[in-house]
C-alpha cells in the first residue's frame, strides 16, 4: 500500500483529463476524470441529481470498475473502488502509458 504523506491519502493520485462513463441501473453519464488513485477517482459530470451509492466507472477500453459513491458535490463526484488497489493500480499504469 503506497501512503501520500504530504496529504495523508492511502494512495497517490495521479491528475489527467479522461473522458468516461458511469453507469448505474439503466442509466449511463458521460464523465470526466479529473485524478485517480488505486483507491478511488474525482469525476466531474454535467448532469444534477443524486447518484445511487453502487456505480460502475467505464474507463473505455481499460475496462468497466465497480464503485461507491464517497462523496458529491454540484458537478463533481468522489468514488471509491471496490477493486483491489493492486488491479486499479495496473489500469492506472496503462491509462498513464497508452492514454
Amino acid at each position: 500500500m503506497i501512503k501520500n504523506t504530504k496529504t495523508r491519502r492511502e494512495h497517490v493520485r495521479q491528475t489527467l483529463l479522461f473522458g468516461a462513463r458511469l453507469s448505474y441501473g439503466d442509466q449511463t453519464l458521460d464523465c470526466r476524470v479529473k485524478n485517480i488513485s488505486a483507491g478511488g477517482v474525482l469525476v466531474e459530470i454535467d448532469e444534477k441529481g443524486e447518484p445511487p451509492s453502487n456505480l460502475t466507472l467505464q474507463l473505455g477500453s481499460f475496462g468497466e470498475f465497480s464503485c461507491e459513491l464517497a462523496w458529491k458535490s454540484t458537478t463533481r463526484v468522489g468514488l471509491k473502488f471496490l477493486e483491489s488497489p493492486e488491479k486499479m493500480a495496473q489500469v492506472i499504469m496503462g491509462i498513464a502509458t497508452y492514454a
